[in-house]
């Protein structure tokens, strides 16, 4: 374990990258501008917040409903977004500036921080959200709070009730006003496990964010009794990378899910090949038990199918939250309170572990030990006992 410094090549440090998220991303303007029903936008909601038990209960109890609803979809889909699902869901759900009113850079202010500083969006599932990686190309002079990235985020002050129980995903209906969730990240963090460590920002509040990174090196793991092989990145720095095993189990999952339905997951990316999304219905179905089942034969079935990262990052935020009543810049203060967010490295190293693998000198060492520790025994007394047994069975005198 050591503590390198988290310096770049020209002396300065980078701010940290961020990933922000909305737990409910319907947009109310643009459902009512479409004309977009409740039934129909719990059931859409599939897209963002698939679950199998409440579908197939509703399959149970109304499917006559649920056939209804399908068509209006792909009625809605081909009629006005011309069969492009892509266009559907970026027409009705946020985007970056219904969210993030300004941003800050130490004691530069850009207001036009979503086309400058983050990326188009991802659906994670459960969330649509933007990123900042590669795209926030700014350094600090120092770390700690005077050097900062300062986010203002908007959030309804009227919570958004339109989803129908008896249709929509409970969870995703329990927590439909759960507002937006932030986290750190950098080019060697899995997406897929970002979402679990997305913090909540609370409506009319002050947040300060601490951030520690610590760093995994196990390229060196391979074993050679035990081949555990990890896969290294195009550029074997701590700064660039291409593979990410989380991503490669996703591209395996779309061409599943494309071999069997045609079409493809939204949130496991790009889709496979020319497949567009699958509706809602397919979406509920991918997590039954049965879709599962398929899809855990299928990897059995590879071999060395996605090898681990060889380097893996993680942070460790610690959030404080004070109550407050900001003002946000933008004209529609009178529907949105206004959530700030100052993240920032407070220390200028971070925390570097290499994991290296054991060679079959290991192998034989760590046996040598136990034999000591357990039986007070060396090798020298493990030769003298087969010699003893050689000449033993064999009537041997001179060994």
């Amino acid at each position: 374990m050591t503590y390198p410094s988290m310096k770049l090549k020209n002396g300065e440090y980078k701010l940290p990258d961020v990933l922000l998220c909305s737990f409910n991303p319907w947009s109310p303007a643009a459902l009512n501008q479409w004309n977009i029903s409740n039934n129909l936008t719990s059931f859409m909601d599939y897209l963002i917040h698939p679950g199998s038990e409440q579908h197939a209960n509703l399959m149970e109890e109304d499917p006559e409903l649920v056939t209804s609803l399908e068509m209006e979809y792909e009625a809605l889909l081909q009629d006005k977004f011309g069969g492009n699902s892509t266009l559907l869901l970026d027409s009705l759900t946020l985007n970056c500036t219904d969210i993030l009113d300004h941003c800050i850079y130490g004691e530069e202010k850009d207001i036009n921080c979503c086309t400058n500083a983050f990326n188009s969006p991802r659906f994670i599932r459960n969330y649509k959200c933007w990123d900042t990686l590669g795209k926030l190309n700014i350094s600090m002079v120092d770390t700690g709070e005077l050097h900062a990235l300062n986010l203002f985020l908007k959030q309804p002050k009227v919570p958004n009730h339109f989803l129908k129980p008896s249709i929509v995903n409970k969870e995703a209906f329990i927590l439909q006003s759960n507002g937006i969730y932030l986290t750190v990240v950098d080019p060697h963090v899995e997406m897929n496990k970002a979402a679990f460590n997305l913090r909540h920002m609370p409506r009319s509040s002050w947040n300060t964010i601490v951030t520690y990174k610590h760093f995994t090196d196990q390229s060196g793991k391979q074993r050679q009794f035990y081949p555990r092989a990890c896969r290294q990145w195009v550029q074997d720095t701590e700064e660039l990378g291409d593979y990410d095993k989380a991503e490669c189990m996703e591209r395996f999952n779309q061409q599943v899910v494309a071999d069997q339905w045609n079409c493809s997951m939204l949130h496991l990316g790009e889709p496979a090949g020319n497949s567009s999304y699958c509706n809602p219905t397919k979406h509920a179905l991918f997590y039954g038990k049965q879709f599962q089942k398929k899809i855990m034969s299928k990897i059995k079935q590879s071999k060395k199918l996605c090898p681990s990262n060889c380097y893996k990052s993680q942070f460790i935020m610690k959030v404080s939250t004070t109550r407050t009543d900001l003002i946000c810049d933008s004209a529609d203060d009178l529907d949105y309170t206004c959530t700030f967010v100052r993240i920032f490295y407070d220390q200028a190293k971070y925390t570097r572990v290499v994991k290296s693998g054991k060679q079959w000198t290991d192998l034989i060492n760590s046996i040598g030990g136990c034999l000591g520790l357990v039986l007070g025994a060396s090798w020298l007394t493990v030769m003298e006992f087969l010699a003893f047994l050689l000449r033993s069975i064999f009537n041997l005198q001179d060994i």
